[in-house]
């Protein structure tokens, strides 16, 4: 995995939550989602194709990315995070049936 960090205070702190929330994909337990989570979360998700789906607020976005996180037929890896701010690139790769 790359980890690319700016070594402001702010940016290092974006990084290490996102490590926390890849972790939780990486171990499929999805209990840290309740901390990680903002209330206005919005997730424009790209299934179901064509045009994908839209969830909106904590408890959509935790209810997506919980069933996406316990699927066991899926094995997550992250290839990249680079955090500059609260600006943030991450790369996460899922192999697997997404949608068994």
């Amino acid at each position: 995995m790359t980890k690319d960090r700016f070594d402001d205070p702010e940016s290092v702190r974006t990084a290490e939550i996102l490590t926390r929330f890849n972790q939780l994909f990486l171990s499929h337990d999805p209990t840290a989602l309740q901390d990680l989570v903002a209330d206005d979360c919005v997730i424009e998700n790209t299934q179901p194709a064509p045009d994908g789906s839209r969830h909106e607020g904590k408890a959509a976005c935790i209810a997506l990315w919980t069933g996406i996180a316990t699927n066991a037929d899926i094995r997550f890896e992250t290839e990249c995070i680079i955090a500059r701010g609260k600006a943030l690139t991450n790369v996460p790769v899922a192999h697997g049936d997404a949608h068994s």
